[in-house]
């Protein structure tokens, strides 16, 4: 049993494979695979000083999808150093999903207090309460340790949204949170990571659709009509 999967290039708004001038690895039958979840960067409100968080002129909670955030800014996460104590940040990140991966987990920290949603949905309350001491997987005077948050069934194909309120105490405010998610041919890397995959040759020649064929030899679990994978057209073998 096999699947297809396109590794193109990352456009805006899309969670996809991307290939790289390393795609290849000689010819040892081995591919560098990376994986990159775009949609856009984090949004942020800025320092506010109160743990109830924003509602638009239309009545939706920061954490709705159809909340208006065209006043936030945008960020690169990590987000540290804000400047301030007894403060709080909400945060924002939409995206969107061509297929549902088998397998999507994130993993978050604060410093100090965290509450994550994802469409929607609350995942939970890490670290110290508003505006009081404990973090989430940093080194702070107490901390919570949080495994990465399997958030699978909560994903849809389509736009997600992912949604975070971070509340401080005092000093070291912080932020970061990470995609990390398994993808066709057993590939498994966080967003922006390379991981490997042995992949063996079918057909040089492009399909209808401009991509070349390979031959994805790892039994994945998901039911497909052959073991075929396309890769982004214009590579060969020992290309690169």
């Amino acid at each position: 049993m096999g699947s297809h999967f396109e590794a193109t290039a990352a456009e805006q708004g899309e969670l996809s494979l991307a290939n790289n001038d390393s795609f290849y690895n000689d010819n040892t039958g081995y591919y560098e695979v990376c994986l990159t979840a775009s949609g856009g960067p984090w949004r942020t409100t800025g320092n506010l000083t109160s743990c109830d968080g924003p509602i638009d002129s239309l009545g939706h909670s920061w954490f709705e999808a159809d909340f208006d955030d065209g006043q936030w800014v945008s960020i690169q996460l990590p987000d540290e150093n804000w400047g301030c104590s007894n403060c709080d940040r909400f945060y924002r990140y939409a995206f969107d999903m061509q297929d549902v991966p088998d397998s999507v987990f994130l993993s978050v920290s604060s410093d100090n207090g965290l509450w994550l949603y994802v469409n929607g949905h609350s995942m939970g309350h890490w670290g110290g309460g508003c505006h009081e001491d404990g973090c989430t997987n940093r080194d702070c005077t107490w901390s919570e340790s949080v495994q990465p948050l399997d958030i699978t069934s909560f994903l849809h194909i389509g736009q997600n949204l992912i949604a975070a309120h971070v509340s401080e105490y005092v000093a070291a405010e912080y932020f970061d949170a990470e995609l990390v998610l398994s993808a066709p041919s057993d590939v498994s890397a966080s967003d922006g990571f390379c991981d490997t995959v042995l992949i063996t040759w079918v057909d040089e020649s492009l399909d209808e659709d401009g991509f070349i064929i390979l031959e994805d030899n790892q039994e994945i679990g998901r039911p497909g009509p052959d073991e075929e994978s396309y890769f982004h057209a214009g590579t060969s073998p020992g290309a690169y």
